[in-house]
């Protein structure tokens, strides 16, 4: 073997060493993309108190696009737990909602009702058309804090009561 072909051997190799490089640096930096630009769904539930505590359930899009949800399963009966619309089941009609970035829903809920842990199940997709499936077991008891406020009977401070009721509830 003489020189020129050990150089084009080495050449080759170098090349072949460089293209995987790349190859992995592209796919490294499109799940770092992608990571970043997806959406995130999250459940939780918050009590306020605008004169007295109500308890909230919500789901919200902490990502930085759009999730429509497909699928909403849970492991609960919520139906004696909801305040408003009785007989209507609010969480199952998630199917088919769109979250748009940090977008939630939320829906009134006697909390103090679920005595256990509800595991959820959630599949979810992106504008891209990329689904995500995710399990989350929560606690809707958990970390419910209710602070004491003064409440008013005039009825110029109703309508500023609701508003304000209306601007907290939509922060959740």
């Amino acid at each position: 073997m003489n020189t020129t072909d050990l150089l084009a051997y080495a050449s080759f190799v170098l090349a072949l060493i460089s293209v995987i490089t790349v190859i992995l640096t592209l796919r490294q930096n499109s799940k770092m993309i992608e990571s970043s630009t997806r959406p995130v769904i999250s459940i939780y539930s918050d009590v306020i108190n605008s004169g007295s505590p109500q308890g909230f359930f919500i789901i919200r899009n902490y990502g930085a696009s759009s999730a429509t949800i497909e699928e909403f399963d849970f492991d609960y009966d919520f139906s004696g737990c909801y305040l408003d619309g009785k007989g209507k089941d609010w969480l199952k009609e998630l199917k088919g909602a769109v979250l748009a970035p940090h977008q939630s829903r939320i829906c009134l809920m006697d909390i103090s009702k679920v005595k256990k842990p509800v595991a959820f199940k959630i599949k979810y997709k992106s504008a891209s058309g990329k689904e995500y499936i995710e399990k989350q077991t929560v606690n809707l008891q958990a970390g419910a804090m209710v602070s004491g406020k003064v409440q008013s009977s005039k009825d110029e401070l109703h309508s500023i009561s609701y508003t304000l009721q209306e601007m907290l509830q939509k922060q959740l």
